[in-house]
């Protein structure tokens, strides 16, 4: 399989101005245009290119993942968080849009805790320094998220232990992590379980003007809370309006509408606002309106237009 740069990747490739000229570190050379669609990496590929730009400017990379304008770069990721009520909840959504546009998914597990490690998809290894920046990123979102300290330790696999680079990346988690068979960022159970901020929601939910009061618009305005977190079926929307799923139908029918079609309005709606992105890509898109792939995101905008 085959993959594009990510925006991560390309903003990382401008800021750091890493030469496109590369065949000669790692196999292949970078387009001049970072958008070109015919510019695509196997995994192996993708993993050599982001491990290239971590040690080639180590210096500043870390100050720059530290920065908000990072950290929000990437409006998928930065949706789910701030639509989750949850972190734990948001941090399933973010392995969700692993798989829709990354060689690796994050393997979660939640018992006594949150457990996050890396695999690939096809089973090669993936560099250390990618796990790591991939954790550290992690530990990042889930405090800006819920507006508190990490709370649980990071584990580096033990082969690490003197591993310069690798041991730098970790202090910004934890000044003396553990060593053990893989790299693992665990996530006390306390945090796990923290609602996201309410400040964090507001500022990155889609919201419109919504003066009527009506039921209906009520509940479109719900599935756009919503819906980056993957939270777009009928029950859902019902319980978060403290009535039962035969309620809200009954209602809806009483002003003219169905639950399907208010769904259907509301994706187009946050679709148009997204659109005005020019770099939002399909699978990105597909992802912020709750669809589980982009296939139905295009059967879906084709009966819009």
């Amino acid at each position: 399989m085959y993959y594009s740069l990510d925006r991560t990747i390309k903003r990382l490739i401008t800021h750091f101005e890493i030469p496109r000229n590369l065949k000669g570190s790692i196999g292949f050379d970078l387009p001049a245009n970072l958008d070109d669609p015919k510019f695509r990496l196997n995994e192996s590929q993708f993993f050599a290119l982001i491990d290239h730009i971590v040690i080639s400017r180590m210096d500043g990379m870390i100050e720059v993942l530290k920065q908000e304008s990072w950290m929000f770069s990437c409006p998928p990721i930065t949706a789910a968080f701030a639509s989750s009520q949850r972190l734990n909840q948001a941090l399933n959504r973010l392995d969700l849009f692993k798989s829709f546009s990354s060689p690796f998914r994050l393997q979660i597990s939640h018992q006594m805790g949150t457990v996050v490690n890396l695999r690939s998809n096809s089973g090669i290894d993936i560099p250390h320094t990618v796990q790591i920046m991939e954790l550290l990123m992690i530990s990042l979102l889930a405090q800006t998220f819920t507006q508190r300290p990490f709370s649980g330790h990071l584990t580096l696999d033990e082969r690490l232990q003197n591993d310069p680079i690798a041991l730098a990346l970790s202090a910004q988690i934890q000044a003396h992590p553990r060593f053990g068979d893989q790299s693992t960022l665990f996530i006390s159970a306390e945090m796990a379980n923290l609602h996201i901020h309410p400040q964090m929601s507001a500022r990155f939910v889609v919201k419109r003007v919504n003066e009527s009061g009506k039921l209906s618009e009520r509940v479109i305005d719900l599935l756009m809370r919503h819906l980056p977190a993957g939270n777009g079926s009928q029950q859902f929307v019902a319980e978060k309006l403290f009535m039962s799923k035969r309620s809200l139908q009954r209602k809806l029918a009483l002003e003219g509408v169905s639950f399907s079609e208010l769904l259907a309005s509301a994706r187009k709606y946050m679709a148009d606002i997204y659109l005005t992105d020019p770099s939002i890509r399909e699978h990105e898109l597909s992802f912020l309106l709750g669809y589980g792939d982009p296939r139905s995101y295009r059967r879906a905008s084709r009966e819009w237009n």
